[in-house]
């Protein structure tokens, strides 16, 4: 069995995360804050990644591996639902065929600047390596401003060219709904 490991990112590529994300916060209009967040609603939202993923050859061409991504979304409006939240996926997968195509599951954490959070269920795949990455995001509860929360959206995901192999960058679109079923409390 041959092993191939990513290491995870280092100091610098860590300070480099969190640059990124301050400048992406810092450069757009409006608030994380939902304090007017309406009890139902829409929404589209670019999103970046940058992970690292761990993975074993388990036969010829075949691999399971686990990924670890810091993301951040801002609402394509410019405000609302998930603008300007960052958050934490974790998952596991692997590869369905011998062109790339591809399995995995994983949680998020979203965060908003005030710290209250969305949990969303990820699925993905693709068919084979070169085409986007698309999945469904399953809203299954929150926090604070968020408690009750329930949704669904629709995403894509396209790599980015590395700076080096330390740590993955790419590129999301999401579409989805979501709704409040119970007061915040």
């Amino acid at each position: 069995m041959v092993i191939s490991k990513r290491v995870g990112p280092s100091r610098s590529d860590q300070l480099l995360l969190a640059l990124v994300i301050t400048a992406a916060l810092n450069a757009t209009a409006g608030t994380g804050m939902a304090a007017d967040l309406p009890k139902e609603g829409s929404f589209t939202t670019t999103y970046i990644a940058m992970y690292n993923e761990q993975e074993v050859e388990t036969l010829p061409k075949r691999y399971a591996g686990s990924f670890d991504a810091h993301v951040v979304h801002l609402n394509d409006a410019g405000s609302g639902f998930l603008h300007r939240m960052s958050g934490r996926c974790i998952g596991a997968g692997g590869n369905i065929n011998d062109e790339g195509g591809t399995k995995n599951v994983g949680q998020c954490i979203l965060t908003d600047s005030d710290g209250d959070r969305v949990n969303v269920q990820i699925e993905n795949g693709r068919e084979r390596r070169g085409v986007t990455t698309t999945g469904t995001g399953t809203i299954v509860g929150g926090t604070g401003k968020y408690a009750g929360i329930q949704g669904r959206y629709d995403y894509g995901l396209d790599p980015l060219k590395a700076v080096d192999k330390s740590l993955n960058t790419a590129i999301g679109h999401t579409k989805g709904s979501y709704k409040i079923v119970s007061p915040a409390q």
